[in-house]
């Protein structure tokens, strides 16, 4: 093992954690956390990583484990999900633009299609980045790199998304100045960055952009000032637009893309 001791083996059954001992002096490593190394597999994010790992379903060289921060060799460790091995993959970035009528999950227990199901061909094990609600459409990112996924989804990082919004009914100024000014909806202050709105041209269309990403957001906000969305869309998150991509179709993003999106979310 390199001059490291991984796991002690499980005995009667029960998880044993992982001392974790140094390399010897002057040895190179190769080793990274278990939830890291899982992320990149595209077994999920790094979060929900950690969940599976506390659930007993990895095992490192046979060895049940029960730590996020175990320390792997992915050059020489076996790691399994589920008794599954998995092993790195090339990085793999989509863009698709997701239609109303399908759910972000692999599954789903209602037996409603998914957005994978969309993704046949593609053959990584991919994580969406982020959600679009059952009923919502638009850019969705798709991607196997957990470390970029974490980065993108977590709320400190503030990367902004941009919706267009059509409500039941014309919208008027005052409902709009409300929705300028905040919400407040069941304990939570939903806050929009912008607030877009031409009445000349739709008076039932907005334009909102985000960096607050709290459950449902938009719906809520419309919703407290008496309104219903009729069509939610999104068309940007950070500087990656949705563009012409077909209603349902994916691409693979651009290097100069991918890098946007790491510089925005503070990877690089």
């Amino acid at each position: 093992m390199n001059g490291w001791t991984l796991l002690k083996p499980v005995v009667n059954g029960k998880k044993i954690s992982a001392p974790l001992v140094s390399p010897k002096p002057n040895q190179p490593s190769n080793r990274i956390r278990l939830n890291r190394f899982l992320a990149s597999c595209g077994v999920a994010s790094r979060r929900a990583c950690d969940a599976i790992i506390f659930e007993g379903r990895v095992q490192v060289n046979g060895a049940l484990a029960d730590s996020p921060g175990i320390q792997i060799d992915p050059t020489s460790d076996v790691v399994a999900v589920d008794s599954v091995a998995v092993s790195q993959e090339a990085l793999r970035y989509l863009a698709i633009n997701k239609p109303a009528g399908i759910i972000c999950s692999a599954d789903d227990p209602q037996g409603r299609p998914t957005i994978f199901s969309l993704l046949s061909d593609v053959r990584e094990r991919t994580v969406s980045v982020g959600r679009l609600d059952f009923d919502s459409e638009g850019l969705l990112l798709l991607t196997n790199d957990g470390s970029l996924a974490q980065h993108l989804s977590h709320p400190r990082h503030h990367v902004s998304k941009v919706y267009k919004v059509w409500t039941e009914r014309p919208l008027n100024s005052l409902e709009v100045e409300r929705l300028e000014y905040g919400i407040e909806d069941e304990g939570d202050v939903l806050e929009a960055d912008r607030v877009e709105w031409n009445p000349s041209r739709d008076a039932h269309l907005l334009t909102m952009t985000l960096s607050q990403g709290k459950n449902r957001q938009i719906r809520r906000m419309v919703r407290a000032v008496g309104q219903r969305v009729q069509r939610l869309q999104r068309i940007q998150v950070g500087g990656l637009k949705l563009g012409s991509l077909p209603l349902g179709e994916y691409r693979d993003l651009s290097v100069d893309e991918v890098t946007l999106l790491k510089k925005e979310s503070g990877l690089v």
